[in-house]
C-alpha cells in the first residue's frame, strides 16, 4: 500500500516524531557500540595471552578456550555492525583458531604464536577503524499531519450520493468537485473518489499524493486497476459500492490503529547488540522489548503480542530456527513476522530457516537506516493482514472470537499487575424494529453509526468489538466500574441524539448497556456473564440505560 510507507502519512508521523530525536540516538548507539569494541577486543586480547601462557595445557585451559571463542563469535558478530569491519574480519579468524583448538584437545606447533599474531593484527584493526558508527543522513522532510475526516471527490452530479453513503458509514466528509483539486489539503485522513463513468487518470492525478485514497467507478477492469495501483491509489470499489468494503477501508485508514506505534521484539544472545538494534528501532518511533534468553521468547510474545520478532539465527543452546518452530507451534502465532538477523550467505541455509517460520533475513553487519525501513515494513504489512483477519468487515471493530483473546490477554495482565478493567456489553434496543420497519440497509447504518461513536466516545487504549448482530462489547483499560460508566453513558447520550433517514422517513434507536469489573469476576466466562446480566437488567428496566455491579447509585442522566 503506496501510501503508508516512509514517505506517506504514517511514515510522516513517526519520522515527524522528532527527526532529530531518530538521528541522535543512532548517533548515541554508534558511540555506545564503538566503546564496547574496544572492551571487547581488550578482554579477547586478555584471554588469548592467558590462554597461549598456560604451561603445562589442562582441562582447565580447554574450558577458557571455549569462553574466548565465545568472546570471539560475540565480537565478529558486533563488530562490523558497528562500523569495525577490519575487527569483525580478525575477530571470525581468531574464533577459527580457537575452535581448532578445542576440537584438537591440545595445541600443536604453531597454533598458539598464530593466536597471538591474530590479537595483534586484531589490536591493529581497532587502531585503523574509525571511533564511531556510520551515522546515516536523514530521511524525508516532516510532514503536517493529515486533515481529519474523510474528504470526496466527485463529478458535481454525483456527490450528494456519495456524501450520503459515507456520512451513513458514522464518517464526517468533506465533499470537492472532481475539477477542483486545489481546493484539497495537502494532507488528508483519507481520499475517496468517484471517477463516474470513465477512468480519466489525467483528471484524477492531480488529486492523488495527499493520503489513503479510495476509487470508486462504475466500470473496473484489470487495466484499471493496474492504472490505480501505478498512481499509489490503495484501493479500488466497482460501482454499486458495497458500504461493508468501503467502511472497512476507511476504519483502516483513520480509525487509530496505524497511529499506534508498532511493536517489536528483539532476541539476541548478544546484550550489547540487542541494547543497539533496541535503540536505533525506538528512535524511530516503536515500541521495543529484548531479551537474550531464547527460553522467554514464548512467554513475552504470549504477553506482548509483538507486530515483528527480530532475532539472531546463531543463538548457543537454542538455534534462531528451532525457536521459530516453537514459535509456530501456535495457531495465534502463524501470522506474527520473523525477521532473522544472521552473517549467513548460504542460499539453501536462508531456504531452510524461511521453510521453518522465518520471513525475512537481515544480513550482517547490519545497516541501521536499513533495518528500520524493513522492520517498518514488515511490521505495517503484518498489521494490515491481522487486521483483515480479526475485524469485522461492517464495522472494523474486533470480531468475536479476536475480542474474547484481548479480554482473556488483559485479564492475565490484571493478574500480573494488579490492574483492574471494565467490561461492557451493549445491544441496541428494539434492533429487530429497525430490520422490518426500515429494511437491513437501514439496520447495517445503524450498526455502523453506534460503532463509530464507540470509536468516536472513547479513548484510543479501549478495546472495542462487535460482540454478534447487534450486541457490541467494550474492554476499558485500567478502569473502575464508576469511570467506566461515565464513558459508556456519553456514549449511550450521544447515539440517541442521532438522527437516521430511510426515504422520506427518520427515527431514532437507543442502546443499553451492563458493565462489570475484573476485580469481582477474575475469569473470563465469569466476567462477561456478569456484564451481559446487567445489559438485561437494563433491558427489563426500560432500556435506554447503563447499569453497574455493586453501583446502585449511580443513574443515567436523561438525552
Amino acid at each position: 500500500m503506496t501510501s503508508h510507507g516512509p514517505a506517506g502519512p504514517a511514515g510522516a508521523r513517526e519520522r515527524g516524531i522528532s527527526e532529530d530525536k531518530r538521528v541522535a540516538a543512532l548517533r548515541e548507539v554508534a558511540l555506545a557500540g564503538a566503546r564496547t569494541i574496544a572492551d571487547r577486543v581488550a578482554a579477547l586480547a586478555a584471554a588469548c595471552a592467558a590462554i597461549a601462557g598456560t604451561v603445562p595445557w589442562t582441562e582447565a585451559a580447554g574450558s577458557r578456550v571455549a569462553a574466548a571463542a565465545g568472546l570471539a563469535r560475540q565480537l565478529a558478530g558486533s563488530a562490523a555492525t558497528f562500523g569495525f569491519p577490519h575487527v569483525s574480519r580478525v575477530a571470525a579468524s581468531l574464533e577459527t583458531a580457537l575452535q581448532g583448538l578445542i576440537r584438537r584437545r591440545q595445541p600443536s606447533g604453531d597454533d598458539l604464536p598464530h593466536l597471538l599474531r591474530l590479537v595483534d593484527a586484531l589490536q591493529s584493526a581497532l587502531l585503523r577503524s574509525p571511533t564511531s558508527a556510520r551515522i546515516a543522513a536523514g530521511g524525508p522532510t516532516w510532514q503536517p499531519p493529515p486533515v481529519q475526516g474523510v474528504y470526496l471527490a466527485a463529478p458535481a452530479g454525483r456527490l450528494d450520493d456519495l456524501r450520503l453513503l459515507v456520512t451513513g458509514l458514522g464518517f464526517s466528509v468533506v465533499a470537492v468537485d472532481l475539477d477542483r483539486p486545489d481546493a484539497l489539503p495537502r494532507q488528508v485522513a483519507a481520499l475517496v473518489i468517484d471517477a463516474a463513468e470513465r477512468l480519466d487518470m489525467a483528471k484524477i492525478g492531480p488529486l492523488l499524493g495527499r493520503g489513503p485514497t479510495i476509487l470508486v467507478a462504475d466500470q473496473i477492469d484489470l487495466d484499471a486497476r493496474l492504472a490505480a495501483a501505478r498512481c499509489g491509489i490503495d484501493a479500488v470499489i466497482p460501482q454499486p459500492v458495497d458500504p461493508g468494503e468501503l467502511a472497512e477501508w476507511l476504519n483502516g485508514f483513520i480509525g487509530g490503529a496505524s497511529e499506534q506505534p508498532y511493536s517489536v521484539l528483539v532476541v539476541d544472545d548478544d546484550a550489547v547488540i540487542a541494547r543497539a538494534y533496541s535503540a536505533a528501532l525506538e528512535g524511530a518511533g516503536m515500541v521495543v522489548e529484548t531479551t537474550c534468553d531464547p527460553a522467554e521468547v514464548p512467554a513475552l510474545i504470549a504477553a506482548h503480542f509483538p507486530d515483528l520478532v527480530l532475532m539472531d539465527l546463531q543463538m548457543p543452546g537454542i538455534s534462531g530456527i528451532e525457536l521459530a518452530q516453537v514459535i509456530r507451534q501456535s495457531r495465534r502465532f502463524l501470522s506474527l513476522p520473523i525477521v532473522f538477523l544472521s552473517a549467513e550467505q548460504d542460499a539453501d541455509r536462508q531456504l531452510v530457516a524461511r521453510r521453518f517460520g522465518g520471513d525475512d533475513f537481515i544480513t550482517k553487519p547490519v545497516d541501521f537506516e536499513w533495518l528500520i525501513r524493513l522492520v517498518r515494513l514488515r511490521a505495517e504489512r503484518a498489521r494490515s493482514l491481522r487486521s483483515a483477519m480479526e475485524h469485522d468487515s461492517l464495522t472494523g471493530l474486533l470480531h468475536h472470537g479476536r475480542f474474547k483473546d484481548k479480554l482473556q490477554h488483559e485479564l492475565e495482565r490484571c493478574r500480573r499487575t494488579g490492574a483492574e478493567i471494565s467490561l461492557a456489553m451493549l445491544d441496541l434496543d428494539h434492533f429487530k424494529r429497525v430490520n422490518d420497519s426500515y429494511g437491513h440497509l437501514a439496520g447495517d447504518r445503524v450498526i455502523r453509526a453506534l460503532a463509530r461513536t464507540l470509536r468516536v466516545r472513547l479513548r484510543r487504549i479501549d478495546l472495542i468489538g462487535r460482540y454478534g448482530g447487534e450486541e457490541f462489547a467494550v474492554i476499558l483499560l485500567d478502569t473502575a466500574p464508576t469511570g467506566a460508566f461515565t464513558a459508556i453513558d456519553q456514549v449511550r447520550q450521544a447515539f440517541a441524539q442521532q438522527q437516521f433517514r430511510e426515504g422520506d422517513r427518520t427515527f431514532r434507536v437507543t442502546v443499553s448497556a451492563g458493565i462489570a469489573s475484573s476485580r469481582a469476576h477474575r475469569h473470563m466466562n465469569e466476567l462477561i456473564a456478569a456484564a451481559d446480566a446487567l445489559l438485561y437488567e437494563a433491558k427489563r428496566a426500560g432500556r435506554d440505560a447503563v447499569f453497574v455491579e455493586g453501583v446502585s447509585e449511580l443513574a443515567p442522566e436523561p438525552c
